[in-house]
């Protein structure tokens, strides 16, 4: 089966050393991949995930299986975000420059800087609800397509490309950036976010969920260095923004400069991987008190599940049903068992392992007093 990377996407080394395997094989119907290899190059340092093998092509996926939650708006936490973001950028941004956000999914980040005064924006999204969403909700405009499309705007020059939590999911990094960069300006910048290596840890509730189905590169600020310095850029500012996440503008120099390995990210990636192990003997204390043999209900139909089945055979569990609210999901299939919107007509005699980290309380509390079922229910965290 053929793989889609094989070497570093930065120094292009094809020696590493691997620190995990992802196993994505039972979400074969809502994954991009079906596994890789987590490694870290030998060359220049950067954790990536590499020996990726295929279950559909990316834009497919992100076609068919769209995270973006319509019905609800922007979280609290995004709104927090972009204020961020939209600060740190207008430090060195004047508010009558053009910008264009690459990857700008429903344009929450855009409407920001419109809020902020910012006129001349604009949004390139592969995503058509996405991009309607923003025209209906926020009227900006959001062309539909990737940096490879013929788009309406091929002519026009912006003086700041936008790649917020891009970078960490591109297989090609230097020639992704090389086509963003025929839109920048020749004195243009680049604002770069991406989840930063360097903080990861900092969460204990962490079931290697940094190796999801979506991101493959692995980046501190070192590393997105040494990329942008290939690129001929240098950092202009950074700063730590909301969550794990860093924030990084760029501008273009004439020479390239040649940084040398980042030695920081192998010793952050093996704490990050400790600190999982840790919460895996957890949950495997917590699971094998559980009697199975009846059968119980998955609710949770992503990588999460995906991990605790790759730490545990999905026999395990005599799985009567997973449960989803992503209703993208609906019609899908995990290791052949039909996904479900959640409902009333869950059987009592079978206890609920709700399969989440961040929403298990929630999910609790719509159990209980939304759906006003009297399961047991079997939190992991």
């Amino acid at each position: 089966m053929d793989k889609l990377r094989k070497i570093c996407p930065i120094c292009e080394c094809d020696t590493y050393e691997k620190v995990f395997f992802r196993d994505f094989t039972p979400l074969k119907e809502i994954s991009p991949f079906k596994s890789y290899d987590v490694v870290i190059c030998e060359k220049c340092g950067l954790v990536y995930a590499n020996n990726i093998i295929s279950n559909m092509p990316i834009f497919e996926y992100y076609d068919m299986v769209s995270k973006y939650d319509f019905d609800y708006g922007v979280s609290s936490e995004s709104q927090n975000r972009y204020k961020s973001i939209c600060e740190f950028i207008s430090k060195k941004i004047y508010t009558n420059q053009c910008i264009l956000d690459i990857g700008c999914a429903t344009g929450g980040l855009l409407n920001n800087l419109k809020k902020m005064g910012y006129k001349k924006i604009m949004g390139l999204e592969p995503s058509l609800k996405c991009a309607e969403y923003a025209k209906d909700n926020y009227d900006i405009d959001v062309y539909v397509g990737s940096i490879y499309s013929e788009n309406n705007f091929c002519n026009e020059k912006f003086d700041l490309i936008i790649l917020e939590q891009v970078l960490e999911h591109i297989i090609d990094l230097k020639i992704e950036i090389k086509e963003c960069l025929k839109y920048l300006k020749e004195d243009g910048k680049i604002y770069i976010g991406v989840p930063n290596l360097a903080r990861l840890f900092e969460y204990d509730n962490e079931l290697f969920q940094a190796f999801s189905t979506e991101h493959i590169n692995y980046f501190n600020l070192k590393t997105l260095e040494i990329l942008m310095s290939k690129l001929g850029f240098s950092l202009l500012e950074s700063q730590e923004g909301i969550g794990v996440s860093i924030q990084t503008i760029w501008r273009k120099e004439n020479k390239v400069v040649q940084k040398v390995r980042d030695d920081e990210s192998e010793k952050l990636i093996f704490k990050y991987i400790n600190n999982s192990n840790k919460l895996v003997d957890k949950i495997k204390r917590r699971l094998n008190e559980v009697d199975f043999s009846k059968g119980c209900y998955i609710w949770g139909a992503g990588t999460h599940t995906a991990m605790i089945f790759q730490i545990f055979s999905a026999n395990k569990f005599n799985i009567k049903g997973i449960i989803d609210f992503n209703k993208n999901y609906l019609g899908k299939k995990i290791i052949d068992i039909n996904i479900s919107f959640p409902c009333k007509k869950l059987e009592k005699k079978y206890p609920i392992i709700i399969s989440s980290q961040h929403s298990q309380n929630e999910i609790e509390d719509y159990i209980k007093n939304k759906l006003k079922l009297e399961n047991e229910i079997i939190k992991l965290y």
